[in-house]
């Protein structure tokens, strides 16, 4: 069955996680990506850990379906085969720093002189201009300037950086949507344009509390509890079992008083009967829970307690248990994976699979490739010979 985007080439000159996410989504659904990396040593997260059968993780799965071509893009030869190569393409994809990919001559000022047809997506910390554009900035640096880190911990103490590269994974699916919105508008139009993606910006975007800020509020971390909402948040049972529920309308509020808890005097007292009452006194309602969870020797069935009355609630599972979730392996939430040829001991390995289920174009993930694969493949459809190829990657490859 073809892919949404069978027949378009993306040229990745991407690495780490934001770009890399975002092309290999491109590839599950059909896209041609040829990834650009460095001769010898390939993209880094080759050479990152844990590993297996000698390959890492974070490499197979960021860039799988791809095809691996070895460029050195400090030698002329090279950019020129690039160029070469762009002129073939219907979508760019880089995230370097900005002004890098000017330096090698293909800043989309460049490339659009000789491909304008060209979707050109640059993904960055901060931007493409402003005065932190050229500052560098992984995760870390966009949670912490974008407010979350800020947020997520327990009130008077320390700022928490949250558990994934939530920046990284963000920024890879807001690139992901611009380049269909701008291959959509090129269908129409004819024509290529420029995507600026920062980082902070995406991130800085899910951050409904700097609506607050603008207003002149000052928010501040709430911990394990909502800001404006109670009860609403993660609430502890027995030997650290913990759960999360959300019972904040006065309907939901009634049910969790009557039903669960069997307290119902506190529907009507004054300390709990409005929305905003239980939000000033939320320690105490939480207290009054897990009080509640704590004669529960299992949390599971604490859960269905609540959910046998229409509640909402969950168990906090462990990414271990994640791996195992039911719900996933039915809905295809894990897959497998062809492994790389170079992986001797290992046919196929388990992965996070797709996640959005498209009923006439699926999605599908297909292995990363060895370093170099498709050079002559790729390198020979623009006309380079066999000769040639082997000339470069043998002078190449001395050039460590």
């Amino acid at each position: 069955m073809a892919g949404i985007f069978d027949g378009v080439r993306v040229i990745d000159f991407t690495a780490h996680v934001s770009g890399p996410a975002c092309t290999s989504t491109l590839a599950d659904l059909g896209a041609e990506v040829i990834k650009i990396e460095p001769p010898v040593t390939g993209e880094a997260t080759r050479n990152l850990y844990p590993r297996l059968d000698g390959q890492a993780l974070t490499y197979l799965w960021n860039n799988r379906g791809k095809k691996s071509v070895t460029i050195n893009m400090k030698d002329p030869e090279g950019v020129a085969a690039i160029k070469e190569l762009i002129k073939t393409a219907d979508v760019l994809v880089e995230n370097f720093r900005p002004g890098v990919m000017e330096k090698f001559g293909i800043s989309y000022d460049k490339v659009k002189e000789f491909a304008p047809g060209i979707v050109y997506c640059s993904i960055s910390a901060f931007g493409q201009y402003g005065p932190d554009a050229y500052r560098p900035g992984f995760d870390i640096v966009v949670q912490a300037r974008s407010g979350i880190m800020d947020l997520t911990g327990e009130p008077g103490g320390m700022p928490t950086k949250i558990g994934i590269v939530l920046a990284d994974m963000v920024s890879s699916k807001d690139a992901f949507a611009a380049i269909a919105a701008a291959l959509y508008h090129k269908l129409k139009t004819g024509e290529g344009q420029y995507l600026d993606v920062s980082m902070l910006e995406c991130v800085s975007s899910m951050n409904l509390y700097v609506d607050h800020a603008l207003m002149g509020r000052d928010p501040q971390r709430q911990g394990r509890h909502h800001i404006s909402l109670a009860p609403y948040g993660i609430f502890e049972g027995k030997n650290g079992q913990c759960i999360v529920l959300a019972a904040f309308t006065d309907k939901h509020w009634e049910i969790l008083c009557n039903e669960v808890l069997k307290k119902p005097e506190m529907v009507d007292d004054p300390q709990y009967k409005t929305g905003n009452s239980r939000i000033e006194n939320k320690l105490q309602i939480a207290a009054a829970i897990e009080d509640w969870l704590k004669t529960f020797d299992n949390i599971d069935d604490a859960v269905k307690t609540v959910e046998k009355f229409g509640l909402v609630a969950s168990k906090i599972n462990s990414t271990r248990e994640v791996a195992q979730d039911p719900q996933l392996l039915a809905h295809g939430g894990i897959v497998d994976i062809e492994a790389m040829p170079s992986m001797k001991n290992t046919d196929s390995y388990k992965a996070r699979g797709p996640w959005i289920k498209y009923s006439k174009t699926p999605a599908v993930m297909r292995r990363a490739s060895e370093l170099g694969e498709y050079n002559h493949e790729v390198l020979s459809g623009i006309g380079l010979s066999k000769e040639k190829i082997d000339e470069m990657e043998s002078r190449w490859a001395k050039q460590k």
